[in-house]
């Protein structure tokens, strides 16, 4: 089952109906720090800052930024310039949580596909510490071939890459020591959307 594969990835997974999906993902991050979604999870944002939670969209970090913690401000000697105005990477690597959709899962791995999202997919699941996943479990397939299918399928031709992720990134390249956490989050959460009965 998907579930046990990822929690052996070093992920965790939680169930939620769509009525409580909010509440799962406030569950799912770090509350002292801004959470950034993705577009097309836009509707979770006022839900998640009633639950006190700071939440922003993606590509609209531009209002969103002030609510983000600040670097040191420049000391008074330094010219502006060379401190311009944070950029999307910059605001995400200060974000505690970044959430995203899935676009389908593998069963038999614990993979999820990311993509795409806003454009911004690859960068909101890979520069915040938490990764949290939001999954449709319609969208959970048992093999790699037959998940790339429905991924294919389903989605709508746009620039982007998918992204496949099994666990919090990890590696063994350093003196064969296995170090969570080098080339992406340190922290994995899928959050599965049951089906209504």
């Amino acid at each position: 089952m998907f579930t046990s594969r990822l929690d052996a990835a070093g992920g965790r997974v939680s169930f939620a109906r769509a009525r409580d999906l909010a509440e799962a993902v406030a569950a799912a991050v770090d509350p002292g720090l801004p959470v950034v979604l993705t577009p097309e999870l836009s509707c979770l944002v006022p839900a998640l800052r009633e639950l006190g939670i700071t939440a922003g969209v993606g590509t609209r970090l531009a209002g969103f930024a002030a609510e983000l913690p600040r670097d040191p401000a420049p000391a008074p000697d330094c010219d502006v310039a060379d401190h311009p105005a944070p950029d999307l990477e910059d605001l995400l690597r200060r974000a505690g949580t970044g959430v995203t959709g899935c676009l389908g899962a593998v069963a038999s791995s614990g993979t999820i596909v990311v993509g795409r999202g806003g454009g911004n997919g690859g960068l909101i699941a890979a520069l915040p510490p938490r990764h949290v996943a939001i999954l449709h479990e319609a969208d959970i397939r048992e093999g790699l071939a037959e998940t790339l299918a429905a991924v294919q399928g389903s989605a709508a031709p746009s620039p982007g890459e998918y992204v496949l992720i099994t666990g919090p990134s990890r590696t063994a390249d350093i003196e064969m020591m296995s170090v969570i956490g080098v080339h992406g989050p340190l922290a994995l959460h899928v959050c599965v959307v049951l089906g209504e009965e």
